[in-house]
């Protein structure tokens, strides 16, 4: 057709071609212009009533006119050839560009903003692209990108269906296989969420320089697309930043309500990335010089971002089940559980914000297998005496007493005394007792709240108390708030408040009582602290809601219990946008229902929710909390510690920033900073067993099993009701290899504990038996322990080794399997997290995928090369895959970088060597270093 014309379009030359006809390049002669030319397939167009109705469409598309869309002029017809005139773009094609690899981030950013752009005006009109795809993407000589063939896939199909047929081949209509999404392949409705599915395989090759799935088979690419996930794309390239792995993920999400709601919250998540810099994940990048410095002061240097970190992810080191933990060490892995449920000065962080939300952190332990370290949250007994007011004014408020209808008033009463604490605490001056660490030791310990205030002062270590009653009748609530000197054993207010209940305004109760201890405290708090401490929403009916999604987590911590906490908060953010600690609370309530399920999409929405907090009010400290916490499981350290630091800045007297810096430097193998971090901690709060049991933990880190000891049997000294203690000293003895006294302890924690539901307890029981070689008993305490927690891969993988070893080979290579989906989600989360794969090494090789366990112990190995878990780890796949020279090479690294040679003696991995005379010698030598 060179050289011919089509009406007044003058063809020059052929540019390109595809399933819906012919691309040429030709020349208006009326506008003196060059243009594109697409002619349609012979034939189908057959009648003139199909023609009219493709020209109706075709004038439809053209009224799309954006810089982000390739225009189409008009749709014509001559001698039988039927073509669209369109927009003539100068450039390469986004295909030819990927062939050369993939872009760099901020190129990613800036053509995905485009993209969305482009997208979000055609979806507007209610026009969906259907086939999008980088042959259809041009990229201008200006760097301008320009979607071609918008809608002509719908066009077509409606047009002539017949042609929908060939829809899984290579690039047939109505879309390109590998772009298309689950619904489009099942031929169910699609919308404009079918083509987020498509910008995110666009993106997903901008970063990766490859297709999501690779496969050429049609059925296999149909399965892979229907039921599996990619793989993350940060394993790709790692370079990427997590900030844009998550929005690429969640755009590929199976099911269209999964995905971005709409592409314009795909634009708003790709701007925020692209607006920030400087920090290591794009979101946060906002974060200043000064942060970071003062993470900096005081020797704590940050982590470089490419360690692996999922809250503490590292084998054996303390990790959150919200990031679904990981089996640790290589036969048997020791997970090590402390419970922390946050230990704030401001009391809104309460339990249920801290221990159900950020779930049970594990961590894992080199010596052990699956012990468990639990730390708490309420603060040991103090020496005799309580402290002066000229030490300082070191205050706890009460739980508020209901008198008489606990379902109508209880959150109420919670409110108070947690609202009160926050408010208090923004006074570096006064030293609050947290509300949570007052209802942990009451119920722990069992200190009698109601009893003699110098046995309170005594058992918190405070001089001052505020306590009072909440109470309704008549159509009245009264409020009786006291505040009481300890040493001095005087009232120093007792003030009522009433309200008529169908009146009730909690905020402005709330700010009164406050004020008026601070009048009776003769304190004169700054203009900043009287920032920190006003009402966190002016709007009564939003914070309501508020009271009643923590009271709803406080008193049910599973999974409805949680769902209805985020019910409460969803609808106070409803009340009032704007609403800081709502989004706070909501994000570690969307982390908790993630530890829950190990569905990523609740972390996504976690991570959303803490940086539309920080965006709403970036000088509250839990607003940092909440993003370190996240960061920390997403591996961003740098960025975590950062976010601990600022929280540090904003609350100089709470332990719990500096606990959690210690924690971070400890993921990040900054050993010394960590224990630094640990006694600062103490000295702020000596009356934290929490603090004590961190403290102890990095000891046993440096395989300082004594020194840990200390530290883990003064909790059960100070506190003989506090069962995990017991535990925490159970599992010091299995990493020493005393596996009937670490049982004793154990039991004697059962003994002790509330309940029978804690699956740390059952699971390192059966790790002791398991090293005694009693795999039966073994299988009970571990099956106990799975039926508990089902979604920690840590617990899983141990039942999987006790079926393994007790000959039940059909039933350990389902839970291997089980395992490994589950490990695997946890690095969809975290592509770095060493601990997911070493732990998938070991799955895979007992399990008999060999090939699968060399390639991820390289992997773990490559990111952290001089873990001594992760050596061993490559020494038993060396043993299962019968490389006995090299498994000994590895094991003598692992021995040499600390691990525990009273394991090695006994794991049965190694059971073909360990008779062997050099091997004894070996393991003997480092068991006299370690003594």
């Amino acid at each position: 057709m060179i050289g011919e014309a089509l009406g007044h379009y003058r063809i020059i030359k052929k540019i390109g071609s595809g399933g819906m006809g012919e691309v040429y390049r030709a020349r208006d002669d009326k506008l003196d212009r060059d243009i594109a030319l697409k002619t349609l397939p012979t034939g189908t167009l057959a009648d003139e009533a199909t023609r009219k109705r493709f020209r109706q469409e075709a004038l439809i598309l053209a009224k799309l006119n954006h810089p982000n869309i390739a225009t189409i002029h008009e749709f014509g017809s001559q001698d039988g050839v039927d073509f669209l005139v369109m927009e003539l773009i100068s450039g390469k094609s986004l295909k030819e560009i990927l062939s050369q690899g993939p872009l760099a981030e901020k190129q990613i950013q800036r053509l995905g903003l485009q993209l969305a752009d482009g997208l979000e005006a055609a979806h507007q009109h209610g026009v969906v692209h259907r086939d999008l795809k980088p042959a259809n993407i041009m990229i201008t000589s200006d760097g301008r990108l320009k979607i071609l063939d918008f809608g002509l896939a719908k066009l077509v199909q409606d047009t002539f269906p017949e042609m929908a047929q060939s829809s899984t081949k290579g690039d047939a209509v109505p879309g390109t296989m590998p772009y298309m999404a689950p619904e489009q392949l099942k031929g169910a409705p699609v919308d404009g969420r079918t083509d987020i599915y498509a910008a995110g395989a666009v993106l997903y090759e901008m970063a990766t320089g490859q297709r999501p799935f690779l496969v050429s088979n049609s059925a296999r690419l149909l399965d892979s697309i229907l039921h599996k996930m990619p793989r993350p794309p940060c394993e790709l390239n790692q370079r990427l930043s997590s900030g844009m792995q998550i929005i690429i993920l969640k755009a590929l999400e199976k099911l269209p309500e999964d995905r971005h709601h709409s592409i314009h919250e795909l634009r708003l998540e790709v701007e925020r990335l692209t607006t920030t810099t400087g920090a290591t994940h794009p979101a946060l990048e906002t974060v200043n010089a000064s942060r970071e410095q003062d993470v900096v002061d005081e020797k704590r240097q940050a982590a470089p971002p490419s360690v692996s970190v999922s809250s503490r992810s590292e084998k054996h080191e303390p990790k959150i089940l919200v990031a679904t933990p990981a089996p640790q060490s290589s036969a048997r892995t020791h997970t090590v559980q402390i419970t922390v449920p946050e230990v704030p000065q401001w009391a809104w962080l309460s339990l249920a914000g801290c221990i159900l939300i950020s779930g049970v952190l594990t961590l894992s332990i080199p010596a052990v297998r699956d012990s468990v370290f639990h730390i708490f949250s309420h603060p040991n007994k103090p020496p005799p005496g309580i402290p002066s007011l000229e030490e300082g004014k070191h205050v706890i408020v009460l739980p508020f007493d209901v008198q008489g209808n606990r379902d109508t008033l209880g959150y109420v009463a919670e409110g108070l005394d947690e609202e009160l604490s926050r408010k208090l605490s923004a006074m570096p001056v006064l030293h609050v007792v947290s509300a949570s660490a007052v209802k942990e030791q009451a119920k722990h310990q069992k200190v009698d709240l109601n009893g003699p205030a110098d046995n309170i002062g005594r058992n918190f270590g405070v001089n001052l108390i505020v306590h009072g009653t909440v109470q309704e009748g008549g159509g009245w609530i009264r409020i009786n708030v006291n505040f009481d000197d300890v040493p001095d054993a005087r009232p120093l207010l007792a003030e009522p408040f009433s309200y008529p209940a169908a009146a009730m305004n909690l905020l402005d109760l709330e700010d009164q009582v406050y004020k008026s201890i601070v009048r009776e405290l003769k304190l004169r708090p700054s203009s900043q602290e009287q920032i920190r401490a006003a009402n966190p929403t002016s709007n009564n009916d939003a914070y309501d809601h508020y009271l009643q999604g923590r009271y709803a987590l406080s008193r049910q911590s599973n999974t409805e219990g949680i769902n209805t906490a985020i019910g409460f908060y969803e609808r106070a953010i409803q009340e009032d946008p704007r609403f800081t600690l709502a989004y706070v609370r909501l994000s570690d309530s969307y982390r908790a229902m993630y530890g829950r399920t190990s569905d990523p999409s609740w972390f996504r929405r976690a991570l959303e929710s803490a940086e539309h907090a920080q965006k709403l009010n970036d000088d509250l400290p839990e607003v940092h909390l909440a993003l370190g916490d996240v960061y920390r499981q997403l591996g961003e350290t740098k960025v975590a510690v950062t976010e601990f630091g600022r929280a540090k800045q904003l609350s100089p007297n709470s332990d719990l920033p500096w606990l959690r810096l210690g924690i971070t430097y400890e993921e990040s193998g900054q050993r010394d900073q960590a224990v630094d971090a640990y006694l600062k901690a103490t000295q702020l709060n000596p009356y934290s067993l929490v603090d004590r049991n961190e403290l102890g933990y990095a000891y046993f880190r440096h395989n300082e099993y004594e020194k840990a000891l200390v530290q883990f049997r003064s909790v059960t000294d100070l506190d003989p009701a506090n069962y995990y203690g017991y535990m925490n000293t159970g599992a010091v003895h299995l990493a020493q290899g005393k596996y009937d006294e670490s049982i004793q302890e154990l039991e004697r924690a059962l003994d002790v504990a509330p309940s029978d539901d804690d699956p740390a307890i059952h699971s390192d029981i059966g790790s002791a038996y398991f090293y005694l070689k009693r795999y039966t008993d073994s299988v009970k305490e571990n099956e106990k322990a799975v039926k508990i927690s089902p979604n920690d891969y840590t617990i899983v993988g141990n039942l999987a080794d006790a079926y393994r070893w007790s000959k039940r080979r059909k039933k350990a290579a389902e839970t291997y399997t089980t395992a490994i989906d589950l490990a695997t989600r946890q690095l969809d989360l975290n592509s770095r997290n060493t601990d997911a794969l070493g732990s998938l090494a070991l799955f895979y090789a007992k399990n008999g995928d060999l090939p699968r366990a060399t390639d991820c112990i390289r992997r773990a190995r490559l990111i952290d090369p001089s873990n001594s878990e992760l050596i061993f780890d490559e020494a038993t796949v060396r043993m299962i895959a019968k490389q006995p020279s090299q498994a000994i090479e590895s094991l003598r690294l692992a021995l040499a970088k600390g691990y525990s040679p009273k394991l090695v003696e006994v794991d049965p991995e190694f059971s073909t060597v360990q008779s062997d005379p050099n091997f004894k010698k070996l393991v003997k030598g480092y068991s006299r270093k370690s003594n």
